[in-house]
């Protein structure tokens, strides 16, 4: 399956990673990129491995997330040949902000 991003998961992405070697370091930042790239890979051979997603449950979509450290997950669904994420979501925030974004989506 091959894996699309969308441009608000990106950004969110990358913001984390910035903020992770700021405050971190650099190790800190290859530590997290290391663990999306094997979430990644595991979403490739297993799509529906991530829990279904409760705050999301409204939604049309059926919304997955997985952790990728102790306080990132991805939040993706799956679409045919695709897994589309759609947001990197730092735990430590409000869950009712983190959802709304996404209905946004």
């Amino acid at each position: 399956m091959k894996i699309k991003w969308s441009s608000f998961a990106l950004n969110a992405m990358f913001n984390t990673l910035d903020y992770v070697e700021e405050h971190f370091g650099r190790i800190a930042r290859n530590n997290l990129t290391s663990s999306i790239n094997h979430t990644k890979a595991l979403l490739r051979k297993q799509p529906l491995t991530g829990q279904i997603e409760q705050l999301l449950d409204d939604s049309l979509i059926q919304y997955r997330s997985i952790l990728v450290s102790d306080i990132n997950r991805i939040v993706y669904y799956v679409e045919k040949d695709y897994i589309i994420f759609v947001d990197f979501w730092d735990m430590r925030r409000d869950a009712d902000f983190l959802a709304k974004r996404i209905s946004n989506y």
